[in-house]
């Protein structure tokens, strides 16, 4: 059948119409989201900048912060290393002072110790001249009294 006109493009062509309609009812909807995602991508850019210049800003001022405490604590370790410098001359004196101390005091004792001795020795030979025939003592048996023991040095 020559003139029978094809039916199968027309029902092509049909359908390419509906799917044309169908396009053009999801078209304002696909450029809406496409205009929402521009105006997020818009907006995370200013944030994205916001936050950059906030950082920039705190990291001067973080900066500053930590030359700040760098100093305090240079400061600090000087003045520990001048306290320290500054005692040494303090705990010498405060130890040689201790031991002159200690030096007049066990001089002073000995003095003291030798001179009691001496008046007991004196006394045992006065006691002995009224009735005992012990010998007085010689200029070496005096020398004798006279030495440091070895504890009092």
């Amino acid at each position: 059948m020559p003139g029978a006109p094809d039916r199968s493009h027309l029902a092509d062509a049909i359908h390419l119409m509906d799917l044309l309609q169908l396009v053009d009812g999801e078209v304002p909807i696909a450029r809406a989201t496409v205009d929402r995602s521009k105006a997020a991508l818009d907006s995370a850019r200013m944030e994205l900048e916001k936050h950059r210049r906030w950082r920039e800003s705190h990291q001067e001022l973080y900066a500053e912060a930590l030359k700040g405490c760098e100093q305090r604590l240079k400061r600090r370790a000087f003045i520990n290393a001048c306290k320290q410098v500054a005692l040494v001359p303090i705990e010498l004196v405060a130890s040689a002072g201790a031991g002159l101390f200690h030096k007049a005091f066990a001089h002073s004792r000995r003095d003291r110790l030798r001179a009691e001795l001496q008046s007991r020795i004196q006394a045992m030979t006065n006691a002995a001249g009224h009735g005992s025939h012990h010998k007085p003592l010689t200029s070496r048996g005096k020398a004798k009294l006279h030495e440091t023991p070895a504890g009092d040095r």
